[in-house]
């Protein structure tokens, strides 16, 4: 289960304790087996992307059939980042459930993870993982797969790659996937994985830097071929991979350096605004 590091949180538009959290979280959010959720960053007190984040939330809500009103989302986020100043810097989460035709709302700080400086300086080890997901274009719980995931994980690896029915790398277990070959960036077709809010901030800086790109998914058997390789998510922003399945990739890569950039430049753009 997620832990909440914040003072208080906010469950059905109410502010708890922390002490409350788990009775709430359990009952009305862990029973429920209709889940939709979101996860973004929160820098210096300001969240990051936070429309783009609220606007998935939207797509995921109606593609599950649950009706909540996002605008009350957005005033109870800034709700919580006012009531725990302290947290300066850490992850909040969305979910939205519905249990016994009732729609329950928690919003809360969870507990993160941001990879330090080696992470970008090494590259990561990642693996494949053949996984069908039942819907890919909505961000739900699952929690035999997050299980299996984190089973995989354990076996020394940064993240799991996901290959679908037809032996496509498409993403990661929680991120997007991108790979370079040659001067082209390979990007996994939009209609088969979880846009993320980085994934489509990445593609802005690709067009704006006209830097060549094709919608590709690319076989298990291509990967070799590929030049580089990064995923892209909240707290990893835009992670180098250096091996995957053991085949190793160019960390160094002129195309990534210039994205990674980019993106440093979005993020920037996006707090200067709030």
């Amino acid at each position: 289960m997620y832990k909440n590091i914040g003072e208080v949180f906010i469950f059905d538009e109410i502010v708890y304790e922390n002490f409350e959290f788990e009775k709430k979280y359990k009952n009305k959010i862990l029973d429920s087996e209709n889940i939709v959720y979101e996860v973004f960053r929160v820098i210096k007190n300001k969240p990051l992307f936070l429309s783009e984040h609220l606007e998935r939330l939207k797509n995921s809500l109606e593609k599950s059939n649950i009706n909540y009103d996002i605008q009350k989302v957005e005033f109870f986020v800034y709700k919580l980042i006012n009531l725990n100043k302290k947290i300066k810097n850490n992850n909040i989460k969305i979910a939205i459930s519905k249990v016994n035709n009732k729609t329950h709302l928690i919003i809360y700080f969870v507990e993160s993870f941001y990879p330090d400086i080696s992470y970008y300086e090494n590259g990561i080890n990642t693996k494949t993982y053949k996984y069908i997901r039942k819907n890919p274009l909505v961000k739900s719980f699952n929690y035999e797969y997050k299980n299996k995931i984190k089973e995989l994980m354990d076996g020394g690896y940064f993240e799991i790659l996901l290959v679908n029915e037809n032996d496509e790398v498409i993403e990661g277990s929680k991120s997007n996937l991108f790979f370079i070959y040659r001067d082209t960036v390979l990007i996994p077709e939009l209609d088969g994985v979880l846009k993320g809010v980085t994934l489509m901030a990445v593609l802005k800086i690709i067009k704006e830097n006209k830097i060549k790109y094709e919608f590709k998914n690319v076989k298990s058997y291509e990967i070799k071929d590929c030049d580089c390789a990064f995923i892209t998510g909240n707290s990893i922003d835009i992670m180098p991979i250096r091996y995957i399945n053991g085949n190793e990739f160019d960390i160094k890569n002129e195309i990534l350096k210039k994205i990674m950039l980019g993106y440093q430049l979005k993020v920037k753009e996006d707090l200067d605004g709030k």
